[in-house]
């Protein structure tokens, strides 16, 4: 799984809809690099081995090993992790995997993000299922596996306190400059299929076009256009996945000018053809398997 630097965190491959990846790092590794971000999966971060600052709506919020943190879809977020022995699992998911959980469950998460404070039967729990979890998405585990894990891990989570009931604020976030953009991203993800320019999205803003250009780079290290485009191949991807939807269907409702267009913009990023992309994608067991329960398609598509 890549985190693409763009925080579209999409990337779990052709026909999943959940990633997860093991962190560790050494005493003698540098520190971690700060970096606010936020994104359409929802994640889950399972800290082993680490003391972590979560910075969460202009609050610092302690939290490290032996905890268990909930964070919903698009939720600006940012962990600074102390240098030292670190290990900690993250899970980005689909949050339409949520919607399969049992109402108390989902009324729990509504709540917003969480921090558990895992006991240490808890915490053995939770170690073995993410380790099982870590196993399933890394390989090609049996029908329904994978989805059932995160279920359990969500279940857990629901456990703990909402991370934002209250504690002292830094005073930050009127500057903060991920603020300042999130009304044009979120233009964007509305609509991904409307033409939208730079003058507009800085309107949206308030802010001057060259002002909005400047401070977007700066914040999320590429241009407003990069973005947008990672953003509609993003959800092509996720279409050409676990849709049967014909190429220039897709094309036109990503914000394509015709299905040509799509196909080589497309195969420069993944490296392959939308049909060969789609080709593995039913290759996978874990996606026949989807299919034949009636779960083949994913929320992370436009409309």
């Amino acid at each position: 799984m890549q985190l693409s630097p763009e925080c579209q965190a999409l990337s779990f491959g052709p026909g999943r809809t959940v990633g997860a990846e093991v962190f560790r790092r050494g005493q003698a590794d540098p520190p971690q690099r700060r970096y606010h971000h936020f994104h359409p999966a929802a994640e889950l971060v399972w800290f082993r081995r680490a003391a972590a600052v979560l910075h969460l709506d202009g609050r610092a919020l302690p939290t490290g090993g032996g905890q268990l943190v909930y964070l919903p879809s698009m939720t600006p977020h940012d962990f600074d992790v102390a240098r030292g022995e670190t290990e900690f699992v993250l899970v980005l998911y689909d949050p339409a995997h949520e919607g399969g959980l049992p109402g108390a469950v989902r009324a729990r998460l509504a709540r917003g993000p969480a921090i558990l404070a895992a006991a240490p039967a808890v915490a053995a729990r939770i170690d073995a299922l993410a380790d099982w979890l870590l196993a399933a998405v890394a390989g090609d585990a049996p029908p329904g596996t994978t989805a059932r894990l995160l279920e359990l891990l969500l279940t857990l989570a629901a456990e703990g306190e909402p991370a934002l009931a209250g504690g002292p604020r830094e005073g930050i976030l009127p500057a903060d400059p991920l603020a300042r953009l999130t009304r044009a991203i979120a233009l964007v993800h509305e609509d991904p299929a409307r033409p939208l320019g730079l003058a507009e999205a800085a309107a949206a803003c308030n802010l001057s076009p060259e002002y909005f250009a400047r401070l977007f780079r700066t914040r999320m290290k590429l241009s407003f256009a990069d973005y947008v485009l990672a953003h509609r191949l993003n959800l092509a991807a996720a279409l050409v996945a676990s849709s049967d939807l014909p190429i220039g269907q897709i094309a036109y409702r990503t914000g394509f000018g015709s299905p040509a267009h799509l196909s080589a913009r497309f195969s420069q990023r993944f490296g392959q053809s939308p049909r060969r992309y789609r080709a593995a994608a039913r290759a996978r067991p874990l996606f026949q398997a989807a299919a034949a329960e009636g779960r083949g398609g994913t929320s992370l598509s436009p409309g």
